[in-house]
């Protein structure tokens, strides 16, 4: 199935308004307090009007669009390009271009080193805010 310009446009367009998506709420609830030790600093501050605990549904909805559903969507989609990359192999090892076949060995390690990357610089990430929400670390 071939994409057309017009459908990547449009995906392009909808992976954008995604990614902005979790920013949104920041919008209403950030403040501005001054320190007790001169300058500012800029907090959070979530209605308590309701009983609903917002910030902690705020957490769970970045992490499960920001880092759970795209992190196996990047796993299948490489597995994907992995695969058809490997039968590319398979189908030139008998011809002349075989030495720009093996260079993409070097593609699907990249492809690999790509989503172990992503997966563990934004662990760290969503970790401190987990434990600042739910494990009552207080930062400083």
């Amino acid at each position: 199935m071939r994409i057309s310009r017009y459908q990547g446009k449009l995906i392009m367009l909808l992976i954008w308004l995604t990614a902005l998506l979790p920013a949104f709420p920041l919008l209403g609830v950030m403040a501005i307090f001054p320190k007790p030790t001169g300058g500012v600093a800029c907090l959070e501050v979530w209605p308590q009007t309701t009983g609903m605990p917002y910030a902690k549904i705020y957490l769970l909805c970045t992490f499960a669009l920001t880092y759970t559903i795209p992190l196996p969507i990047m796993i299948l989609i490489y597995i994907k390009i992995g695969i058809k990359l490997r039968q590319a192999i398979k189908e030139a090892a008998d011809r002349p271009g075989f030495t720009r076949a093996q260079a993409t060995k070097r593609i699907i390690k990249m492809l690999a080193a790509v989503v172990v990357c992503y997966a563990l610089c934004f662990l760290p990430f969503h970790t401190l805010y987990f434990m600042m929400d739910f494990g009552g670390y207080k930062s400083t």
